[in-house]
């Protein structure tokens, strides 16, 4: 489907399809997808930690983990976006 929305792509009639949409899909920088990459491996990995932790049935533990969860969520969770960065990208 994004194939149809380019203009005129008659000049690149050896890349495949598939490869030309990844290439143009591809919105970061090699090394920023390393990190994010990375980000999310620690993520999954504290994810599993936080699921033991909790399975171990120790009321304590489980009311630490639950706390501090709600701490971090209220102390560093914001919105991804303002409405003016969201309408500059459209121009």
């Amino acid at each position: 489907m994004l194939l149809l929305m380019l203009p005129n792509i008659s000049w690149l009639p050896t890349i495949s399809p598939w490869i030309l949409t990844i290439l143009l899909l591809r919105r970061f920088s090699l090394k920023y997808q390393l990190l994010r990459t990375l980000l999310h491996i620690c993520h999954y990995i504290l994810s599993y930690f936080a699921m033991l932790i909790f399975m171990t049935y120790n009321v304590g533990l489980c009311i630490a983990l639950v706390l501090g969860s709600a701490l971090a969520f209220f102390l560093f969770a914001r919105k991804g976006g303002t409405e003016e960065a969201s309408a500059d990208c459209c121009e």
